[in-house]
């Protein structure tokens, strides 16, 4: 009998971290280095707080004896030099004092196709004064950087080569697509253009085996294009653009899920995008939350790796396939967004078991609070006493502008402010409770968007949740299709497979929640 690899691998993803203290590396006159609160305020991610954050997450693993760390890419904000030298700085510091080490697949933020790409970002003093740097020449209004750029893939190499990038002298085995050598000239695939010429371009795959019979498989599912004299990311289709463009990934990720099976080891596998649709075939909601559609899954599926870890979205869920060709895609959600967790997988023969922590109380997330207070009074946000109820007003906040503008048509939403839920539908063809009745549609549009985020993890109370949970998920085609879209989000999104604690059979993929 097979005497599979137990243990803990945690798996974080997004940190997107921020040093608020690097601004004497883009000129300015003190250390301070805070992006402003309208930019963190109408972005997905806040930016300040994520390097508090991480470090918060990094300190649980360290007090559960945890050793081994998954990070489902976007390590830094924008792949700025000086974001790389600090976050490499964090984990290294964990490396040398706890002995953890780190296995990170890249995210479309930590890195750009060869030599990089110009970034422009919008900082603020202590006095609350706005300003822009970049590394472009500077125009009125913007302080010349030449560290605000995002870097290129060499050069990120260089900063993470001790995140499983490259060969470690503790490692028991460590692979590419392409062989054993870690140089980035050695890791050159193909990419497959419909009527065009084909590109060489690097590709940072790599398969390691950190301790006996546990490989992790990181897969680099970032493709860029040519676009004129620019690249183009790929980012809002994922894993589409791999099978597109570098199909050739799937056949060594079948091979290493068939050469697991045959030696028994357990594996994990890593890449920045969803593998399947963790939205559970809702349309519209965040409008660029492009999911794969079910052939590009299946295709996914048939490799054989199983268990798939993502980051990207920044949302808490789970969904897959169960069956022979199984696959379950983890979502985990970011540190640096609602709702500020990670996930924690213990692994024992052919189970996994999957818990999903929040950070809790994070120390020094409110640094940048003075600095906001100054350059929008009043704001809720610099008054939150707490990282959760800072990153949920974060989210209420961008709702309103930014999500329900961009995504519902303006009737639509002008019903929202006075109609309830059951007013929303009965303009579906789907059953309306009397306990409808009693919730606003604008209270259930905002729950939309925080399930959407947050899954388990919403914060949606007991009696309103048990509405959501008790609609049908196959609403009726017919009536209004934005009502029908609302109906269908509340129901599908609350009534999902568990993403906050549940295991996970590894023989078929089917998964069972804790608290039942």
């Amino acid at each position: 009998m097979t005497e599979f690899w137990s243990g803990q691998v945690a798996v974080i993803a997004d940190p997107h971290l921020h040093d608020i203290t690097s601004g004497k590396a883009y000129g300015l006159q003190t250390k301070d280095c805070f992006r402003s609160l309208a930019e963190s305020a109408a972005s997905t991610r806040v930016f300040n707080e994520g390097g508090a954050a991480l470090v918060r997450a990094l300190d649980i693993l360290v007090e559960r004896g945890v050793r081994l760390v998954m990070i489902a890419g976007d390590l830094t904000d924008d792949g700025q030099a000086p974001n790389w030298r600090a976050s490499a700085a964090v984990l290294n510091g964990y490396s040398t004092r706890h002995g953890i080490r780190f296995f990170m697949t890249p995210g479309n933020h930590d890195q750009w196709y060869g030599d990089g790409a110009s970034l422009r970002k919008q900082m603020i003093d202590r006095d609350g004064a706005t300003f822009h740097l970049s590394d472009a020449k500077a125009a009125p209004g913007v302080r010349h950087a030449p560290e605000m750029r995002q870097i290129g893939q060499a050069e990120m190499l260089r900063h993470a080569s001790d995140f499983g990038f490259c060969r470690h002298a503790d490692d028991l085995h460590w692979e590419t697509p392409f062989g054993t050598s870690d140089a980035l000239s050695d890791r050159i695939g193909t990419l497959n253009r419909p009527g065009m010429a084909p590109l060489n371009v690097p590709n940072l795959s790599y398969l390691v085996e950190p301790a006996p019979g546990l490989w992790i498989l990181s897969v680099d599912a970032n493709v860029y294009l040519p676009d004129g004299a620019r690249w183009r990311d790929c980012g809002t289709e994922g894993w589409i653009a791999v099978l597109r463009h570098k199909a050739w990934l799937l056949d060594w990720m079948q091979d290493v899920a068939r050469r697991a099976k045959e030696a028994g080891k357990q594996l994990l596998t890593m890449s920045h995008f969803p593998a399947f649709d963790v939205l559970n075939e809702v349309s519209g909601g965040l409008a660029e939350r492009v999911m794969p559609p079910r052939a590009v899954s299946d295709a996914i599926a048939s490799t054989g790796i199983g268990l798939h870890f993502s980051g990207h979205w920044h949302i808490n869920r789970t969904n897959g396939q169960q069956g022979k060709d199984w696959l379950l895609n983890i979502a985990v959600p970011s540190t640096a967004s609602f709702p500020a967790a990670f996930k924690l997988v213990a692994l024992a023969g052919q189970q996994a078991r999957i818990e999903t922590v929040r950070l809790g109380q994070v120390a020094g997330f409110d640094a940048a609070f003075g600095a906001y207070n100054a350059e929008q009074p009043g704001n809720p946000l610099a008054a939150a006493q707490d990282y959760d109820g800072f990153l949920a007003e974060h989210l209420r906040g961008l709702i309103g502008p930014r999500y329900l503008a961009r995504d519902w048509p303006a009737d639509f939403r002008e019903t929202l402010e006075n109609d309830t839920l059951a007013d929303v539908l009965a303009r579906t063809n789907a059953s309306v409770s009397g306990a409808a009745k009693a919730i606003p549609a604008r209270l259930a549009a905002e729950d939309y968007y925080f399930l959407e985020r947050g899954g388990q993890l919403a914060g949606i109370p007991a009696q309103r949740l048990a509405v959501y949970q008790a609609l049908d998920q196959n609403v009726p085609e017919g009536g209004n299709e934005s009502a029908r879209r609302l109906a269908l989000g509340l129901a599908r999104y609350s009534q999902a497979l568990p993403d906050d604690g549940f295991t996970v059979d590894l023989t078929n993929g089917v998964v069972a929640s804790l608290s039942q």
